[in-house]
């Protein structure tokens, strides 16, 4: 975990507001010369009305398409930060009252996230020294749930920055994708499902390329004679498999990355199955599992699947995928529901893991933009706020 309690009570929100104020002022800046460009490419043409004339006038404004393309990502940064900023605030002040509330009961709240009683327990009767040490666990619960919270907001603004920025995934230029388990897992974060009802698609693939990627190499071969695809899924009703070949000079705007709207795996497993079963507008786990896996696995509930199941899934090795739905959860969210909790109804999630106190972590297939990319809940929260659940064993 990368961020400490110290470094999450003295966090600074006005020097992250900053620099979004920055960027947007950069964007007008930009938005202002690539006007100017446009500008000077007219003055060219009505001067120059040679061919020279009107090569340079379309570099000009060849520069000005690159420049106002830029300038459009930048606000974007700017709201990520102002978000990112109110929630580290939040979760700071949350930790300086769980570091009040402690102290008042005697404990002390380590840079890690650790808890302690303040003093000797050998001077207590073994009751009271129960008692105290039963206090600080559950403060050690609680702090390193808020910098687990911390750390993924922090890592994923980092890379909503470096992937804007082009620190990060180099352009998309028709040829093959990078397809390395870093990148698998990179693109499974940050996918975005696009079309309604694909919910239930993303999301299983999500899951599949974090724990299984060697799955995805396997069943999605780049052909350089062809410059095409060539994807393996797998008929609904035999189970038998379909080679499908895929140009990827030929992809849907949706799924792709949600910060760089370029193709990813999703991206050509979805052209793929949209070749194949033109008729499908939407999926469920069963279906997803039928054309991706050629198997046929049960749909269970979040009251038949505890989390030591899933944890057993994801921790086998090779290991196993997993995915949830909200669709006929038993309860509905109440309104103020923290963002970090906040689910959709009628929505599927990939699941990712764990946090060091329990919760299970959801990633949510609408992609880095949504108000709540990254959802924990408890396991009671699970059972009341989950419906259905699917877990694929290893491939």
């Amino acid at each position: 975990m990368g961020i400490s309690v110290p470094g999450l009570l003295n966090f600074r929100g006005d020097r992250w507001q900053v620099a979004a104020d920055l960027l947007r002022s950069s964007a007008r800046g930009s938005t202002a010369q690539a006007d100017s460009l446009r500008a000077a490419a007219d003055a060219m043409s009505k001067a120059w009305s040679d061919e020279i004339g009107a090569m340079i006038a379309e570099r000009c404004r060849q520069q000005a398409d690159v420049v106002e393309q830029q300038a459009t990502t930048l606000p974007p940064l700017a709201d990520a930060l102002d978000a990112g900023a109110a929630q580290m605030q939040d979760l700071s002040t949350e930790m300086l009252k769980l570091v009040e509330r402690a102290a008042a009961a005697d404990v002390v709240v380590t840079d890690d996230g650790g808890a302690r009683p303040a003093f000797d327990l050998g001077l207590l009767d073994p009751r009271e020294a129960a008692r105290r040490i039963a206090i600080a666990n559950a403060v050690r619960a609680v702090a390193t749930s808020i910098l687990h919270r911390a750390d993924l907001v922090d890592r994923r603004l980092a890379t909503v920055l470096a992937l804007a920025l082009g620190l990060m995934a180099p352009p998309f230029d028709m040829g093959p994708l990078d397809l390395s388990d870093e990148a698998l897992a990179r693109a499974a974060d940050l996918t975005t499902q696009g079309s309604t009802g694909y919910c239930a698609w993303v999301s299983p693939l999500m899951s599949l390329a974090r724990s299984n990627p060697d799955f995805i190499r396997r069943r999605m071969v780049w052909d350089e004679d062809s410059q095409t695809y060539t994807v393996t899924l797998y008929d609904r009703d035999t189970g038998a498999p379909i080679q499908v070949s895929v140009d990827p000079r030929q992809l849907p705007e949706f799924p792709s990355n949600g910060m760089t709207q370029e193709p990813d795996f999703v991206s050509i497993y979805t052209q793929a199955m949209r070749q194949t079963y033109p008729d499908i507008d939407s999926s469920n786990f069963q279906l997803t599992g039928k054309i991706v896996l050629g198997k046929t696995y049960d749909e269970q509930t979040s009251r038949e699947v505890p989390f030591d199941e899933i944890r057993d899934t994801l921790d086998t090795e090779p290991p196993g995928s997993a995915m949830v739905a909200t669709t006929g959860a038993p309860e509905q969210q109440p309104d103020d529901v923290p963002a970090h909790k906040k689910l959709y109804g009628g929505h599927a999630y990939s699941v990712v893991g764990f946090t060091p106190d329990g919760q299970i972590i959801l990633r949510n297939p609408h992609g880095p933009g949504s108000d709540s990319h990254t959802v924990t809940l408890t396991e009671d929260e699970y059972r009341r706020w989950i419906n259905g659940v699917m877990t694929w064993p290893a491939q």
